[in-house]
């Protein structure tokens, strides 16, 4: 009858329209997607374009003497990320000396850089026991931090070291490492030089037994 009739379109509309419906939202799903795709390619391109050179850089060095320059800027590369980390460690513990690159043809040669001589440059052999022993710390703890992909070492031990120091540079080498201390780092230090065991307040000492056996004690 009519009613019925009536009842079955009003249902197929029904249908018709949740049809619709998803078809719609599917559309403005595959619009979102083109969009982003089409964002995405043009990414690809820039960023293709600011890579190009490089990409040409290295085939033409990685070819080059069988890849001796690709290596050599390689390690130019590496070598100033170590004195831009051992220049910040500088600042920290001397605010004087710097590590600069100097001008050779067999390798990396370093220079160091006085700015309380106005900015003279140097060798490092020039350098005092004391000097020498901040850069060469500073130095290290660059290399360390450079291994660990920029992690900053927070504990550091030195063996020895001190005994062929004079008084002033051995005073320096305290007051340095007492520095690192203030910047958070936890310093060991081993030693028998009776004026380093007076200025370390938390010590441990090994001592002697009677059967010959050493042991650990803290010191009072």
């Amino acid at each position: 009858d009519l009613n019925a009739q009536l009842k079955s379109i009003n249902e197929k509309t029904e249908i018709a329209e949740m049809e619709v419906l998803h078809l719609q939202k599917r559309l403005q799903d595959q619009q979102a997607l083109q969009q982003h795709f089409e964002s995405l390619s043009l990414q690809w391109q820039q960023q293709t374009a600011i890579s190009q050179p490089y990409f040409a850089e290295v085939a033409l060095f990685a070819t080059e003497n069988n890849g001796m320059a690709f290596r050599r800027r390689v390690q130019q590369r590496i070598a100033d990320q170590l004195l831009l980390q051992t220049n910040a460690l500088l600042e920290k513990i001397s605010g004087r000396y710097y590590l600069r690159k100097g001008h050779s043809e067999q390798g990396l040669a370093l220079e160091i850089e006085d700015t309380y001589q106005a900015n003279v440059r140097r060798l490092p052999k020039s350098l005092s026991g004391g000097e020498s022993f901040i850069v060469s710390l500073a130095l290290a703890l660059g290399l360390s931090e450079l291994a660990n992909n920029g992690r900053s070492v927070e504990s550091l031990f030195l063996d020895e070291g001190f005994g062929n120091l004079d008084a002033e540079s051995l005073y320096t080498v305290i007051s340095t490492l007492e520095s690192l201390q203030t910047h958070g780092k936890t310093v060991g230090v081993i030693s028998h030089v009776e004026a380093v065991q007076k200025r370390i307040k938390a010590q441990l000492q090994v001592v002697k037994k009677a059967n010959g056996m050493g042991e650990l004690r803290k010191a009072s």
